[in-house]
C-alpha cells in the first residue's frame, strides 16, 4: 500500500491563531497616528475624562476617513478604537515601536 505524501510543516503556511483584526492596514496607520496624542491625554490629572475627549475627538476624524458601512455601528466603532488605544497607546508600547537601529543606523 503507498503512502501518502504528506507536506512538511514548513511547507504549509502557518495562520496566525486568534480572531481576525478588525482594522485593515490603512485605518491600523491612522489609529498609529493617533498614538502621540493619546500619549498626552494620558498624562493628564482626570484621565479617564480626558481619554474620552480624546475618543470622541478621533471618532468624527475616523468616520470622515472610514465611513460606516458593513455590520459596523458607531457603539462598535468607540468601543473598538477606545480599547485598540488602551492596548497600544501607552508610552511604554509607543516607544517599544522605535528599535535602536533606527536611532542609531549604522554609518
Amino acid at each position: 500500500m503507498a503512502r501518502k505524501s504528506t507536506p512538511k510543516s514548513s511547507d504549509v503556511p502557518r495562520k496566525k491563531s486568534g480572531p481576525k483584526p478588525w482594522a485593515d492596514p490603512e485605518q491600523w496607520e491612522h489609529l498609529e497616528g493617533g498614538i502621540p496624542g493619546y500619549c498626552v491625554v494620558q498624562a493628564i490629572k482626570g484621565k479617564k475624562a480626558a481619554i474620552d475627549n480624546f475618543v470622541e475627538e478621533f471618532l468624527p476624524l475616523w468616520w470622515d476617513k472610514f465611513p460606516l458601512k458593513g455590520d459596523r455601528t458607531i457603539t462598535l466603532d468607540c468601543k473598538r478604537i477606545k480599547e485598540w488605544f488602551q492596548n497600544h497607546g501607552s508610552v511604554k508600547k509607543a516607544a517599544a515601536g522605535i528599535c535602536i537601529h533606527d536611532i542609531f543606523p549604522k554609518q
